[in-house]
């Protein structure tokens, strides 16, 4: 996938999440903070697309019962955060 289609997908997918699926605006903000870098996370696309997928398997109650049902804020941020420490420790 092109470098820049990554970014766009995970632009789309916040949207969406946001949208539909109530994913809150402190998990959207931070992630969008990747999405409209592309230069600057251009190492880091192929878990850019991971979490692109995780932002639209974003369940407000992921942890709420034993079974996952899909990827939490916590998930979300963690992938974000590891991202962001990850170009910054290159």
């Amino acid at each position: 996938m092109e470098q820049n289609s990554v970014f766009e997908k995970l632009k789309s997918a916040v949207i969406k999440a946001q949208n539909e699926l109530d994913l809150p605006d402190y998990i959207a903000d931070s992630v969008m903070e990747i999405a409209s870098r592309p230069t600057f996370f251009a190492s880091k696309t192929n878990i850019v697309s991971d979490l692109a997928d995780m932002v639209l398997d974003y369940h407000t109650y992921a942890e709420a019962c034993c079974e996952r049902l899909g990827a939490s804020a916590s998930d979300i941020q963690y992938v974000v955060d590891y991202i962001k420490s990850s170009v910054r420790g290159s």
